[in-house]
Parts: structure tokens; sequence; C-alpha cells
């Protein structure tokens, strides 16, 4: 399972990646479909995940992201459910930490 970098709480949430299965990039097409969730100690979120639309350019390019993140927990579990023609495949798993954030705005960092 990955690291990712920690997120203050409140702060909005924005992970770009790569999709590459066994290891390799590959253009996201109209038989895969991806979708993603973060679980900390509050529940289970679903989150907005974009495809880039240029998939020539940018191939296997999406956007995950929430800007509602006040009530995820310390340590916290981004997966990435993935499904290719209908068939569910193993999901993508990282962990990252949420910080208290020391002033109430994400002006003061």
């Amino acid at each position: 399972m990955s690291m990712l970098p920690p997120i203050y709480r409140g702060d909005p949430f924005i992970y770009t990646g790569t999709y590459k299965p066994q290891g390799n990039v590959a253009p996201i097409t109209s038989d895969v479909h991806l979708t993603a969730s973060v679980c900390s100690r509050h529940g289970t979120t679903p989150l907005t995940l974009i495809v880039n639309p240029d998939q020539v350019n940018n191939v296997g390019q999406f956007t995950i992201s929430c800007s509602d993140t006040q009530h995820w927990h310390e340590q916290a579990v981004l997966t990435l459910s993935i499904q290719i023609g209908g068939v569910v495949n193993p999901p993508a798993r990282a962990t990252f930490r949420v910080l208290e954030a020391l002033c109430p705005t994400s002006n003061c960092r």
C-alpha cells in the first residue's frame, strides 16, 4: 500500500494519478470504470473522480478530489476501485495522515 503526503483537516483534497494496469500506463477507455472513496474513523466518503478527457496527450491521467474533509480523521485510506468490461479488479489503496489545522482557515498555512 502506498503512502500519500498528509493533508490538513478542512482543506480540499486533490490527487492526480495515472492509470497503470500491470505497471504500464494505459488510456482510460469507455470500458474502464474508476471510482474512489476515502475511509477514516468517521466512515467512508465517496470522492469525485474525473478522467482527463485528452487521453491522447495525457494517457491514463485522472484527478480525485473532495472539498469537504472536515470530518476526516488521523489515519485515512484512499481506495480506487477498478472495473474493466464489468469485471471487478482488486482495488488500489494508499494511506495518508489528516493533520489537525493549526488555525481555522487555510489562509494562515
